[in-house]
């Protein structure tokens, strides 16, 4: 099967302890599911998915683990998705970067390949 998305995209294991600042309604610190240089998604608890709609506007102000920051700049979010799963009480926001500096992007990158020889599956 081949690959349709235009970046790279790694998956983030539940211990691995990424999270992201998500800035929207309110402001929500959940746990990073995936990233690429064209965008991440995120896991929330089910009644939170509920404050986020396609095509809302939101913002990242940092990815990070319990030990560093990989990223602290306010980036502009667009979200692509919301998916509920009502058997593991959680929703997916899957969103794309409307405005991410070079920095940022290479930062991304560098991770994501670093990631990718981690575990080349």
């Amino acid at each position: 099967m081949e690959e349709k998305r235009k970046h790279k995209r790694v998956y983030f294991s539940l211990d691995e302890d990424y999270f992201v600042e998500i800035q929207g309604k309110s402001v929500l610190k959940p746990r990073l599911l995936s990233l690429s240089e064209g965008g991440l998604s995120f896991f929330l608890p089910l009644k939170k998915g509920d404050d986020f709609k396609k095509d809302d506007l939101i913002f990242l102000s940092s990815i990070k683990t319990k030990d560093k920051i990989i990223i602290n700049s306010l980036v502009s979010l667009s979200v692509r998705y919301v998916r509920k799963d009502e058997e593991v009480n959680k929703a997916i926001v899957g969103c794309q970067f409307l405005d991410l500096p070079e920095e940022d992007r290479e930062t991304i990158k560098k991770l994501v390949e670093e990631k990718i020889k981690e575990f080349p599956f």
